[in-house]
């Protein structure tokens, strides 16, 4: 079992700040789907010496797609991310199948191999952190060089982690993903972790309020000011046309649906420690562990209110994103063993 530092007693303060860093989840989130890609350069593996200032021709948006702002990655390819306040270039390695990892994975499962499959937001994704510093490749890391209880108990010889991880996107988004891409490399558990903006975002809803509002004000003095107002204006109206229970009600549809069609998959769902989330996560979560009894909902990831584990935009940082993986392993230390059958 690897220590982990325990937080348990944060104090108000850093609570004040993680509750910073999920608003600015949501904002980043959301604006990300498209302003992101706007600032990024590509590096194409298929032709090293050429850089080009990525545009929405570097992105894929299916044909038919159910939802308006739903887009894939480019596969093969190596995104470099720096943007002035990070202060040193993120590299974003794009396998094969268009995922943010540093390998390509077969269809079929090797044998003797336990395959998970990583689901989430950019949290999960790891922005700003190199491909190889965010959780899932860490956990990755960690699972391979030290669970060897389970591994030799189980014959299990390797693990695979596929990070199908993506900024910005919502719980539809997050599903959809799974079942586009993630479902036909057939994992034997789903970790779906959750920096609680999740909770109550839906895309559909705020980025055509927030798409209006900066093509209106795109002249304007006003987003130099106040960058959160195209968000701002969104959530308002959010708030004006849907309760509360209404916007549970669209999300744990999907969520129902999603459910639903899992065959043998176990879900792992980590979020935050209670006492870094807000009262309303914590009433969404009490609600989802009695709705999904089959899903394990672990809010035991510590809070990263850390000054050294978190970036100036909320993100966690490779430290971070260090303490998320070193949590998650712990859990699973304890939960693969003597479950063989799980495999």
């Amino acid at each position: 079992m690897i220590e982990i530092i325990n937080i348990k007693n944060i104090n108000l303060r850093k609570n004040a700040i993680l509750f910073s860093i999920v608003l600015m989840e949501i904002i980043v989130g959301s604006i990300f789907l498209f302003n992101f890609y706007q600032r990024e350069i590509v590096n194409k593996t298929s032709n090293k010496d050429k850089i080009t200032v990525i545009k929405k021709d570097n992105l894929i948006f299916p044909k038919n797609s159910e939802f308006r702002y739903y887009f894939e990655l480019e596969p093969s390819v190596v995104v470099t991310s720096k943007p002035d306040w990070l202060g040193y270039e993120a590299n974003y390695n794009y396998n094969a199948d268009g995922i943010n990892d540093r390998f390509d994975y077969t269809i079929e499962k090797p044998a003797d191999t336990f395959r998970i499959v990583a689901l989430g937001d950019s949290f999960t994704y790891g922005q700003f952190v190199n491909t190889k510093d965010n959780w899932t490749e860490q956990l990755e890391d960690l699972l391979n060089k030290f669970n060897k209880s389970v591994s030799f108990s189980c014959g299990i010889k390797k693990f695979e982690i596929i990070n199908l991880g993506m900024p910005g996107f919502d719980v539809s988004y997050i599903t959809k993903r799974y079942q586009d891409i993630g479902a036909k490399y057939k994992p034997d558990l789903i970790i779906w972790f959750e920096g609680t903006s999740g909770f109550e975002r839906l895309n559909e809803i705020v980025m055509p309020t927030i798409e209006d509002c900066e093509k209106k004000e795109v002249n304007s003095s006003i987003l130099a000011k106040d960058f959160y107002y195209c968000w701002k204006k969104a959530n308002e109206k959010i708030k004006a046309e849907y309760s509360p229970a209404e916007v549970n009600k669209m999300i744990t549809d999907r969520l129902d649906s999603f459910f639903a069609s899992l065959n043998k998959e176990k879900v792992l769902f980590f979020t935050y420690e209670d006492s870094n989330l807000t009262s309303n996560s914590k009433k969404i979560l009490n609600q989802w562990r009695e709705r999904y009894p089959s899903v394990v909902f672990s809010s035991t990831i510590p809070g990263s209110a850390r000054s050294q584990q978190i970036l100036s935009d909320g993100h966690p940082s490779v430290k971070g994103h260090e303490t998320m993986a070193i949590s998650i392993y712990n859990y699973l230390d304890n939960y693969l063993k003597g479950q063989c059958n799980v495999f």
